[in-house]
């Protein structure tokens, strides 16, 4: 949500007061050596997450409703954190969609994960120094890494099972629709985490 002084809405404005359907889309990054990061918003909602923007339909009548929202995982992940297509080796599509309701919206949320041609280390120093247009919307140095390797799931349940304050308020379908991608292509038909 941008703030007023960005062009947004105040909280407490009408336009808040209505029942609206509103789609987006969540661009976490997938490095070569399978880690994922999420980086905590500056803005509401505070939590970790990845590059995430609106779906804008443009165009009349039909439109390719899925490549919209491919097209504006990409635009989000270059403007919030890449500020080049340049590191982006590959596009996994849609790999997840939920449904939550926030107060008077229904949010439907898909989740487009992309592979970047860089490793661990080398996606923690780019996301420490963040240079992209949209920076100011993540909190500079305040990310973590999570292993997507299934013999590693414990690390990353581990970190939602923190006590009270220790635990980060982490987007876990994020880091789970990360995982499914790894784990297909280490087995295909396996799961990251245990249903």
């Amino acid at each position: 949500q941008k703030p007023e002084d960005k062009g947004g809405f105040s909280p407490q404005s009408q336009f808040y007061q209505k029942v609206f359907y509103t789609m987006g889309v969540r661009a976490p990054f997938i490095t070569i050596d399978d880690y994922t990061f999420l980086v905590k918003r500056a803005l509401r909602p505070e939590v970790y997450s990845a590059a995430a923007g609106h779906i804008e339909l443009k165009g009349q009548g039909q439109i390719n409703a899925i490549n919209q929202i491919t097209n504006t995982a990409r635009k989000e992940a270059i403007e919030e954190f890449l500020v080049t297509d340049a590191p982006i080796e590959k596009e996994y599509g849609i790999t997840s969609v939920a449904f939550r309701k926030n107060g008077n919206r229904i949010e439907i949320e898909c989740v487009v994960p992309i592979g970047l041609n860089m490793n661990r280390s080398a996606l923690d120093e780019m996301l420490s120094n963040n240079k992209a247009r949209d920076a100011y919307e993540h909190v500079p140095g305040k990310q973590i890494s999570f292993s997507l390797d299934s013999r590693d799931r414990k690390e990353a349940t581990d970190t939602f099972e923190l006590p009270g304050e220790e635990r980060p308020d982490v987007r876990s379908p994020l880091i789970e629709a990360c995982g499914r991608v790894v784990a297909g292509r280490q087995q295909p038909g396996q799961t990251f985490f245990a249903r």
